[in-house]
Formats: structure tokens, sequence, C-alpha cells
């Protein structure tokens, strides 16, 4: 009895180990199906070389319109600086004449006033060349003068003053002033018949206009 009790027990051992072996084995087949299931989801999708190719040659083709576009931007820019540097230019060279006219115009006439208050004493000697009675006493004495005038009026007209011809010309308020009006038989209206002052111009400038009679 003792002996069928011990059998019984080693056969049931042996279920029990048999049981283990099965579970383990149900285990890895478990595992082996669980991590073929994950690889069939994890699904590497081939690369499209085409696509990949397409998608470099949009990027660089917006790179490169980009910069197109940045450097003519750049070219406007650089085009508007030298607009306003030529316009600078023009500007400071038309003030360095302008400055350059002024002094020289400045020079031209520093003697202007000088030259005004010279011109009574050129009267004088004008008057004292042509008096109303000449006689042999005071002919010696004119021809002095005379020649003092003359050197005088080279003197001037080597600073660019010159007589301003009046008579017989017709009136010009630029470089006549009209004291009075004379009826003249066989003139002309209009015309200066008569200068009781000699006018001059300095250079281009009315330094005094010539005193006149004017034609009727």
């Amino acid at each position: 009895m003792h002996k069928k009790n011990e059998d019984h027990e080693e056969h049931n051992e042996d279920y029990a180990d048999r049981d283990e072996i099965a579970e383990s084995m149900n285990e890895n087949i478990s595992e082996d199906n669980s991590e073929k299931s994950i690889e069939s989801e994890v699904i590497i999708e081939p690369i499209d070389m085409n696509n990949l190719s397409q998608n470099e040659s949009k990027s660089k083709k917006h790179t490169a319109n980009k910069i197109k576009d940045m450097i003519k931007k750049k070219d406007e820019e650089i085009g508007d600086l030298k607009d306003q540097l030529l316009r600078r230019r023009a500007e400071f060279d038309n003030f360095r004449r302008r400055m350059e006219t002024e002094k020289i115009e400045f020079v031209k006439y520093a003697l202007d006033k000088s030259l005004m208050d010279l011109l009574p004493i050129i009267d004088s000697f004008d008057r004292a060349m042509h008096p109303d009675n000449e006689s042999e006493e005071t002919k010696h004495v004119y021809e002095g003068f005379s020649l003092i005038y003359k050197q005088l009026m080279d003197f001037l007209n080597k600073q660019g003053v010159t007589e301003i011809n009046a008579l017989g010309q017709v009136f010009d308020p630029n470089y006549h002033q009209a004291v009075s009006k004379e009826l003249v038989e066989g003139t002309e209206s209009g015309l200066v018949v008569k200068e009781y002052q000699k006018g001059y111009v300095f250079h281009k400038r009315v330094l005094r206009p010539s005193m006149v009679v004017v034609s009727e």
C-alpha cells in the first residue's frame, strides 16, 4: 500500500513537471508572437529619392530667389546712394562756383566806393580843360591839366572804368539820367542833345549815369 502511494506521488510529480514545461513553452511562444507583432507594426517606409531630390531642388531655388531679391534690393539702395552723392556733389560744385564768382565780383568791385569818390575830381579836371574864356596866358596851364587828366583816365581805364558815350545816342535810362527836355530842330525825339555831367561804367556796372538833356 505504501508503495502504491509512492508510485502515485511520483506520477503526480511527472505531471507537474510536464505542466511547468508546457507553460514555459507557451510563455516563450507568446513572447515570440509579441515580438513579431511589434516588428510587423513598425514598418520602415522606403525613401523616395525622386521626391527628396525635388524637395532639395525647390529649397535651392527658393534660396536662390531670396538671394536675388536681396541683391536687387541692395543694388537699388546703392543706386539711390549714388544719385544722392551725385546731387550733393553737383550742389557743392554750384555752391563753390557761386562763391568763386561772388569772390571775383567782390574783388572786381572793391574799388567801387573809392572810384565814386574820385569822379568829382575828374569832373573838376574836365571843367578846367574847357574854360569859358581861354587866353594865351592860361593855355600852358590847360595843357598841363590835360596831361594830368589823360594820365588819370588811363589809370581808370586800366581799372575797368570807361566813359559812357551819351551825345547823339538814343536815351537809355540804364545809362542816362535826363534832367530836362529840349526841342531841337532837325533832331528826332528821344536823342541826347546835351551832356551836363559825364557818366562812367565800372566793368559792366554803371558807376554813375550821364546827366543829359533829351530832345523832344
